[in-house]
């Protein structure tokens, strides 16, 4: 469905008739429902069968619920709803949890929310406790009896039978959304009435963010030492041109088989550092010749990793890939990080020294446009809050300083050194973690000059800030 779906976009790129391009239009419609159709049911069978997992990976809830409510103005748009974000600023810069479900929850409830507005608003609302977050997408619409709210959360079911007629869908959704807040500790909340609008509430309780600048899968790496390509054994044309320009955003180069025999044939007259192994493949599949590529192995010849390339997620794929010989997993379709973060593990590379000029730069900019996806509007927001609310943070410790209250103090430090280390201002985190250690333990004597140092750091970033802010989106 990927490719069927990336082509309608090339064709619908080229010269058409007014004609042709209804036509075109109509099928990507079509395909993109279908393609919804199939990854609910997908979830439903993952939920019923205890094999949906959740992962735990940082996040910006900002950029996150921004790019959701981004994504989907254009279908406010074109009713002419208004669709805005109502974000906390007391939410954190940063969270751990599992960012593609949450958008996957939002992404249902904003769709429905404007799929059942004739006119009025949608907004999507965020309060932040702490790391505790509460959601709440609200609607003018034309809202939900008493008695459907109750059989609302069931699979394949609507409010009646109309409403599938008029407005479309499978009844998935609502079961599948609740089913993961439900999974991610949290509940979901319905307040509604006929022809009063809807607000669905749903809270989750996230992880504080790692933050840990080594270990994030943007890092840029290089090879230690050129080597041998990679080979790529796929045969989807469109899954090929993704795969390979990924592989060159890595400095890589890569060699292509279409099918199982003919990587076979390659591996056979060419060395590869590894290869990358789609499972469905014509004339051999990606199973067979894995395993005849270890059967022809011995003891004096070095393994050659084998990474499976394939759709199907479940635990269950998983273990078949690498009981047929193979050494990795990486779902598809997968993305530069997801790569990256697979490759890392086999290739010998390492991390980038970064440049001596770089330590003059107290933010990393490129990480910060990764977690805003892109959106450089949200970026600019980002940074001017973080640098209100960190000279607000800054004042306050030196206050505490002043007046001897080490357990303010250390407080503060402690806050001031998480919104540091989610916003990549690596040293000034360093030196928050510094403070809180030293306030604990009332090193008074130790203080001043962790104080000084910190100082002399946040002028650096409000500096850097304050002459880069008025070019961000340029």
């Amino acid at each position: 469905m990927h490719a069927i779906l990336g082509m309608i976009d090339l064709l619908l790129d080229t010269p058409l008739d007014e004609k042709q391009r209804k036509f075109a239009v109509l099928v990507q419609g079509a395909g993109k429902d279908l393609l919804t159709l199939i990854d609910d049911i997908l979830d439903t069978t993952k939920l019923e069968e205890g094999k949906l997992l959740i992962e735990q990976i940082d996040f910006s809830p900002r950029a996150l619920v921004e790019s959701v409510v981004e994504l989907l103005k254009p279908k406010a748009n074109e009713k002419g709803l208004a669709l805005q974000a109502l974000i906390d600023p007391a939410t954190p810069f940063a969270l751990r949890g599992d960012p593609h479900r949450l958008r996957q929850i939002l992404f249902n409830f904003v769709g429905n929310a404007l799929k059942f507005t004739e006119r009025g608003q949608v907004t999507v609302e965020v309060v932040s406790e702490g790391q505790k977050l509460i959601f709440t997408v609200r609607d003018t619409g034309i809202g939900i009896s008493e008695s459907d709210r109750r059989r609302l959360l069931q699979p394949f079911t609507q409010a009646d039978g109309s409403t599938a007629r008029k407005y479309g869908g499978t009844g998935l959704g609502l079961f599948i959304s609740n089913q993961l807040i439900g999974l991610m500790g949290g509940t979901l909340e319905i307040a509604s009435s006929e022809g009063q609008g809807s607000a669905f509430r749903f809270s989750v309780l996230f992880e504080p963010a790692e933050a840990l600048p080594e270990l994030s899968p943007l890092t840029p790496l290089r090879l230690a030492e050129e080597g041998a390509p990679v080979l790529l054994v796929e045969d989807n044309l469109v899954n090929q041109k993704i795969a390979l320009l990924l592989l060159e955003k890595l400095g890589l180069s890569a060699h292509v088989a279409e099918n199982g025999r003919q990587a076979i044939e390659m591996i056979e007259v060419n060395s590869y550092r590894l290869v990358l192994m789609d499972c469905h493949l014509p004339v051999m599949d990606g199973f067979q010749t894995t395993a005849l590529i270890r059967s022809k192995e011995d003891s004096s010849h070095q393994r050659l990793p084998i990474i499976a390339l394939t759709a199907n997620t479940l635990e269950a794929d998983r273990e078949r890939c690498l009981a047929a010989g193979m050494d990795g997993f990486l779902g598809k379709p997968f993305d530069l990080r997801q790569l990256q973060g697979v490759l890392k593990d086999w290739l010998n590379w390492k991390e980038e020294s970064p440049k001596q000029e770089a330590s003059l730069i107290p933010l990393r900019l490129s990480e910060l446009q990764e977690v805003c996806r892109g959106d450089e509007a949200v970026l600019f927001d980002l940074l001017k809050f973080f640098l209100s609310t960190t000279a607000e943070l800054v004042a306050d410790l030196k206050s505490a300083f002043e007046k001897k209250d080490f357990a303010s103090l250390s407080e503060h430090a402690h806050t001031l050194k998480g919104a540091c280390a989610s916003m990549t201002a690596g040293e000034m985190a360093s030196l928050s973690k510094e403070i809180e250690q030293e306030a604990k333990s009332d090193r008074d004597d130790l203080l001043p000059e962790s104080m000084r140092k910190l100082e002399v750091s946040f002028e650096r970033v409000r500096v850097f800030l304050e002459e880069v802010l008025p070019h961000v989106g340029e």
